[in-house]
Parts: structure tokens; C-alpha cells; sequence
């Protein structure tokens, strides 16, 4: 490919394709996509992908005089994407039952997080919300009980790291089918959590102590499991959202959710959730994914809740934060991110050089949660060097503007 579209070019194509989704109707895709060539419509298919909003997409233009505007191949995409999804959603759903009824028989509590929570109790339509795998809270002391459940159903324990343990039905290497969007065939898994937290280089949310509050039985499809109420799943849902934020993996999906979820808030859940952010002093890994999120979906929350989530966050964050859009933060942007941009995340002082600490040396721990699969000790040596090594080329890749991630722009002209 001899000409591939510029930084800028690639920015606005995968943040008009953002604002096909916006409230209440998308912008006019006629004038947008009138000189578009086919490399800025592969531009704006692997925004789709990276942010998981084929489904929705299809949904909200198949019906409408936008739907004519896209190309030909496009709508067949978005189309096979809704239909492939649908299977999927079918096919990890009716695995939560099966483990649910099974785990309710032998007296096990469970809580089905993000994507089994959000699909069967918020999305109108199961097949508009992808996942990657079934993530479920468990209580500690049944972990072994259920883990001993889980292979007496045919899972296969993976990986294991501090946040959770990693099972796939069936043998534990599966291929995958395709890499251009949502499939039944391609492999998925399941997170056994007893905790739930988000950090990143020292920014800590914990929420395990509060997340069994208030959960109550209800129905995911034909069994019974606990479903979180609507303020710790928001709260859940935000704390992940900042994170991928931090690490520069964002997804619109992820803001989508916190858009049907919101409304659920009662005035006093709103309390609820100031008092826990500051509590923590963690009002930036709140306030930073609904700022971004109002700005894509219009307003979340209270004006008064953002103002006192606001007075907690580093004002360098906010300034960055009004000229931050999902591009920069995503898999979209192929350039890896300047350090100060991470460093804006943080107070001057102390939690700066603890954040250059987690960046330069990660503890044993730390190197596990980033390379789950390399095995207990022997490869802790192999994983210092590999990361040794990407943080060398940080800063080289600023300078030569190579992609941060190869394996997903190959194919892609560098797009």
C-alpha cells in the first residue's frame, strides 16, 4: 500500500463512525463518506471492530436513509455481524445457565459480571452486547467447590493471574476462526473472580468488600443467579472502563453501557457512588470514563455529581480529559501513547514516580497479570526481558511512528 490515509485522516474516520451511534440520530453520512475510498471504509470497518458497535450499527441504521450511504460491503458486514453475534450470545448464555443451575444445586452463590449481567437484564436485544467470555464472582470460600464444578462440566482450567482464574469448555487450545469481528466458533472463555478490582501503575479501585451488597436472586434465562444492584454494576462497570482508558484499549461498547445503565440510579445510589470514589480517593477513575461518555452520549450523570467527582481528579486530568476523544485511547490509534499523557493520571510527586516505578520494574506479581500464560517461574526471566524490551521501544516507536501493536495493523497498511 503506497499511500496509507494519515493520522488525521484515520481520527476522523473512526470518530465519524462514532457519531453514527450518537443521540438522538447520526450526523449526515452522505457529505461524510462522499470521498471516502475503499482503504477509509476498511478505516472505518476496524473502528467498528476495535469498538465492538457492529450490532448496534446495524440496528440503529439498517432502517433509516443512512443505511444507503454505506457501502455494499459494509452492510453485509454489519449485517453478518448482528447474525454471528446473536449465535454467540446464544451460545455463552446458554453456557451461564447451565453452570448457574449447577452451581444453585450444590449451594454455590453466583454472581454473573459485565456481559451476562448487561445482556440478559439491560440490553433490550441479548445479540447488541458482544463478549469475549462468561466473567463470574464467586464468594472465596467457594472457589475450590466451584472450581471442582466447573471441570466436572467439561472446562478445562488456562491461566491464572491476580484477578482471576481462566477456564475454557472443552480442550484449552481452540482456534480461532476469524480475526475480523464476533463469531460462535471462535474460542471464548470463563473468569472466575473472587475479587474485583482495577490498577494500573498504582491507581487502585477495589470494590470486592462492596460488591456482594444488596445483590439479590434473579432470573438469567431458565436459572436463578445473584444479580448486582444497578450502582455496584455501574460502579463495577466504570472503574473497567477507566482502566482500559489508562491502557489505552478503550471500547465505545463499554461507554454504551454505562449509558443503559445510569438511569436505574436513584438520588441516593448517586450518593452512594460519590461517597465510595472518595473514600478511595479514586474520583478519577470515575469521572474520567463519564466525562468521555457524555461527550459521545450526552449527559449520564447529575451536573452536581460530575462537579464533586471533578474536585477530586487531578486537574491536569481534566484539561486532558476536554480534549481526549476515543480515538486516541483505542486500538483505532495505531502510534503508541507519549508517557506524559499517561503521567496526566496522576498527582505531581509521589504517585508520578510510583507510576514510573510500576512502568520500569513490575513486581513478580505484576509480570504474571501481564503475561498470564507464561508459566510460574521459569518464565518470569522471559517476561522481564519482553518487557524490557516494549519499554525501549516506547519511545522509539514515538520517534519512527511505527504501530504499537503490530500483530493488529499488519494487515491493515498501518492503518
Amino acid at each position: 500500500m503506497t499511500d496509507t490515509p494519515s493520522p488525521p485522516t484515520r481520527r476522523r474516520i473512526s470518530e465519524a463512525v462514532l457519531g453514527w451511534l450518537q443521540h438522538p440520530t447520526p450526523a449526515d453520512l452522505a457529505e461524510q463518506v462522499a470521498s471516502w475510498s475503499a482503504e477509509h471504509w476498511e478505516i472505518a470497518r476496524w473502528a467498528i471492530q476495535v469498538h465492538g458497535i457492529g450490532p448496534l450499527l446495524y440496528t440503529r441504521l439498517r432502517q433509516t436513509q443512512y443505511w444507503q450511504e454505506l457501502t455494499p460491503a459494509l452492510q453485509r458486514y454489519l449485517a453478518d455481524q448482528y447474525a454471528l453475534n446473536r449465535q454467540r450470545i446464544n451460545l455463552l448464555l446458554a453456557e451461564l445457565e447451565a453452570v448457574l443451575a449447577a452451581a444453585s444445586v450444590a449451594g454455590i452463590a453466583i454472581v454473573p459480571l459485565k456481559g451476562g449481567v448487561l445482556a440478559t437484564h439491560y440490553y433490550d436485544d441479548p445479540a447488541l452486547r458482544p463478549m469475549a467470555d462468561l466473567d463470574l464472582l464467586v464468594r472465596p470460600d467457594d472457589e475450590s467447590r466451584l472450581a471442582r464444578l466447573l471441570v466436572r462440566l467439561g472446562y478445562t482450567p488456562t491461566d491464572a493471574t491476580n484477578r482471576h482464574r481462566s477456564y475454557v469448555l472443552g480442550p484449552a487450545e481452540q482456534p480461532i476462526v476469524t480475526t475480523d469481528g464476533e463469531h460462535p466458533d471462535n474460542p471464548h472463555g470463563l473468569e472466575l473472580h473472587t475479587a474485583i478490582h482495577e490498577h494500573f501503575w498504582g491507581i487502585t479501585y477495589d470494590l470486592s468488600a462492596d460488591l456482594w451488597t444488596g445483590c439479590r436472586p434473579a432470573q438469567f434465562g431458565s436459572a436463578t443467579g445473584m444479580l448486582l444492584e444497578p450502582v455496584m454494576l455501574f460502579q463495577h462497570l466504570l472503574i473497567h472502563a477507566g482502566a482500559d482508558m489508562l491502557a489505552c484499549k478503550a471500547r465505545f461498547i463499554r461507554l454504551y453501557d454505562l449509558y443503559l445503565v445510569a438511569p436505574r440510579l436513584s438520588a441516593t445510589d448517586w450518593e452512594r457512588l460519590l461517597d465510595a470514589a472518595q473514600r478511595r480517593r479514586e474520583e478519577r477513575l470515575l469521572y474520567a470514563p463519564l466525562s468521555v461518555a457524555e461527550r459521545y452520549l450526552g449527559p449520564i450523570a447529575p451536573a452536581a455529581v460530575m462537579a464533586r467527582l471533578a474536585a477530586g481528579v487531578p486537574p491536569r486530568l481534566c484539561n486532558y480529559l476536554v480534549r481526549l476523544d476515543l480515538y486516541h485511547v483505542s486500538f483505532c490509534n495505531p502510534l503508541s501513547i507519549p508517557l506524559g499523557d499517561k503521567l496526566h493520571w496522576y498527582r505531581h510527586g509521589r504517585e508520578q514516580l510510583v507510576a514510573l516505578r510500576y512502568l520500569l520494574l513490575p513486581s513478580p506479581g505484576e509480570m504474571r497479570e501481564y503475561y498470564p500464560r507464561m508459566k510460574r517461574y521459569w518464565g518470569l526471566p522471559l517476561a522481564y526481558l519482553n518487557h524490557g524490551r516494549q519499554v525501549f521501544l516506547w519511545p522509539l516507536q514515538r520517534v519512527l511512528r511505527l504501530p504499537r501493536h503490530a500483530w493488529v495493523h499488519r494487515a491493515r497498511g498501518g492503518q
